[in-house]
């Protein structure tokens, strides 16, 4: 057999072994999935903690174990709805001048008001109890509020203003009591609510002086007119619901009280007063009443929550007045 053959066959079995194998390579590998695995899957912020492994961190020299937890259980459907951004299930902010309205919702809904209430306890008070007046604390009248916010006892003297303290500052129940009781509480509570009607308060109704009673009930709508009223009409209410803290000094007719308000908001310099309030019908109540100057411009605005989540209403407020500001454009 020729050079020529020998080198020929050589080729032709070598190409023939190379084609066998290359066969068998591709029988060996799988097809590629058409759903192929995805090693680092997108997680979504809010999961269940009980599926993560609570090893994981874990700063111990001894071997955490890792659990490997299938796709499927961590990663929640997409959903286009909007997240809610505000909790409350009526709100308002209007201007307090011209009445224009930045944002509303649900803001003809009645609603308990809880210690909104005290606002027009302090207006009633006011304008039917000499300023003068002494008022002397009762077992009584400890008896009928609840909490002990005032700390105030039995046998200690105060006059109108004094009360106003822990009445707006510290929501004072037992302070509410002291004013309604002293002028007579049936007529206290009609006044209240005579005063409400007059001011045009149309769907707003009072069964006590301190907000505790679910019958204590209005709408945003008519709230505004309320804060307007103290806008406008009662700046020295508006004024002192500012306050920071009141310390009221130590006389033969009571010991020293420092009154420390439960308001997040005299601290912002833009507040210009308003009240809290809070039940387990009312849920969080909130009048928040604000002044921004902007270019020559005022902007006193009124936002009004009712029915906010618990411990979410400063939230609320504060999240409804950027809002407000982002309209004006002055943010």
């Amino acid at each position: 057999m020729s050079y020529k053959i020998r080198k020929l066959l050589v080729i032709a079995i070598a190409i023939i072994i190379l084609a066998i194998s290359a066969d068998a390579g591709t029988r060996q590998t799988p097809p590629e999935p058409k759903n192929p695995i995805i090693l680092y899957p997108y997680v979504p912020v809010s999961m269940s903690s009980d599926i993560i492994d609570p090893n994981i961190g874990n700063s111990s020299s001894s071997p955490v174990k890792r659990i490997l937890i299938p796709i499927k259980t961590v990663i929640k459907p997409v959903t286009t709805t909007a997240p809610k951004l505000i909790s409350a299930e009526a709100y308002l902010v209007k201007n307090l001048d011209t009445g224009q309205v930045y944002s509303s919702y649900n803001n003809r809904r009645v609603f308990p008001i809880a210690s909104l209430s005290k606002l027009v306890t302090a207006v009633v008070a006011m304008k039917n109890i000499p300023a003068n007046t002494k008022i002397t604390i009762t077992q009584e009248m400890l008896d009928s509020g609840y909490g002990e916010a005032g700390k105030m006892s039995a046998g200690e003297i105060f006059t109108v203003p004094e009360l106003l303290y822990p009445l707006l500052l510290e929501s004072s129940n037992d302070a509410a009591e002291a004013l309604a009781k002293h002028y007579g509480y049936a007529e206290f509570i009609r006044k209240m609510n005579i005063f409400a009607a007059e001011l045009g308060m149309s769907v707003t109704t009072f069964r006590d002086a301190s907000g505790l009673s679910s019958g204590n009930t209005s709408n945003a709508d008519n709230l505004f007119i309320l804060a307007q009223y103290l806008y406008i009409k009662n700046k020295p209410i508006l004024e002192l619901t500012k306050t920071k803290t009141m310390i009221l000094a130590s006389t033969t007719e009571h010991s020293i009280h420092i009154f420390n308000t439960i308001n997040p908001f005299p601290f912002d310099p833009n507040f210009i007063g308003g009240k809290t309030g809070r039940t387990n019908e009312a849920k969080e109540s909130m009048i928040s009443l604000f002044r921004y100057e902007h270019e020559g411009i005022s902007y006193p605005v009124a936002v009004i929550v009712l029915r906010s989540d618990f411990k979410i209403r400063e939230i609320d407020s504060s999240t409804l007045f950027e809002q407000f500001l982002k309209k004006v454009g002055i943010i």
